[in-house]
């Protein structure tokens, strides 16, 4: 499928990340946990018939779907690091953007995206923004002795 040819480069997006990055343990630790996270989350949205890849076929997601998830991850500690003081506000952006970013996915890939019940998709987004600001970021960083 045309959108497991972009998983090299999702590759070399990590190693370049983990070379540059001032926090690479951190970083790590927050791509497994949403790698595992959106391994639960895609299997519910494929079995549950919210998202509908007609090109895809086998009992787990499509490889570069998952790679989304750990390529969030890298934004957490960088790019996104302002918004993890406003958990409440970072709920909503990642509500309406993870709605607006799997509806995009699924035009791109030829699928469709079930509507009323991919509003869960928000939701779920809206949670677990919410959850890596008050939980896992701070379970990834070093602690600092004091």
């Amino acid at each position: 499928m045309m959108g497991d040819l972009a998983v090299p480069w999702v590759i070399a997006w990590f190693i370049g990340h983990w070379s540059l990055s001032p926090t690479p343990k951190a970083d790590r630790n927050l791509m497994v946990i949403f790698l595992a996270i959106g391994l639960v989350s895609e299997l519910i949205h494929f079995h549950s018939g919210v998202l509908q890849l007609p090109n895809h076929s086998g009992p787990l997601p499509p490889l570069w779907l998952l790679c989304l998830w750990p390529l969030f991850a890298t934004m957490l500690l960088h790019s996104l690091r302002w918004l993890l003081a406003k958990p409440y506000l970072g709920a909503v952006l990642a509500a309406a953007g993870g709605w607006i970013s799997y509806r995009a996915g699924a035009v791109i890939a030829g699928g469709e995206l079930v509507f009323p019940l991919s509003l869960m998709i928000a939701f779920e987004w809206a949670v677990i923004f919410v959850v890596a600001c008050r939980y896992l970021v701070p379970l990834a960083l070093p602690r600092v002795s004091r």
